[in-house]
């Protein structure tokens, strides 16, 4: 299993749950992913690169703060941060929750566009108008 692999596993079962029951109305304006420079990031770590940023969890991206507010952002973060440290005998650090940097629509794909949950997986691809 790879970081992509380990992540999706744990959205699936502690992530998608904690954001429909306790925050259905900004489930759909979230972006969910694995965003970083490494390489479990695309899906191509391997067994030596576990040593290094191999765990459990994904990176919550939020619109601007007139379409989600700083009290539902901060009851994300405490969400998440009461999800299982541990999982698949992995332990858990940080917590990524943020606004969606400007850049975010053309690099990673979500242009505001809403998709499938198998959609929300697949490799990023340019926007197209």
């Amino acid at each position: 299993m790879n970081g992509l692999e380990l992540s999706r596993a744990f959205y699936g079962q502690y992530g998608a749950p904690m954001l429909h029951e306790q925050f259905p109305e900004a489930e759909k304006l979230i972006a969910v992913g694995l965003i970083g420079s490494g390489s479990e990031c695309l899906g191509f770590d391997d067994e030596v690169s576990q040593d290094h940023d191999f765990e459990p969890g994904f990176c919550l991206l939020l619109p601007d703060e007139s379409t989600v507010d700083r009290r539902t952002a901060f009851l994300l973060e405490r969400a998440y941060a009461k999800l299982p440290k541990e999982f698949m005998g992995l332990r858990r650090s940080a917590i990524a929750a943020a606004p969606s940097p400007p850049w975010a629509g053309p690099g990673t794909g979500f242009c505001g566009r809403r998709t499938s949950s198998r959609r929300r997986w697949a490799p990023p691809t340019a926007c197209s108008p």
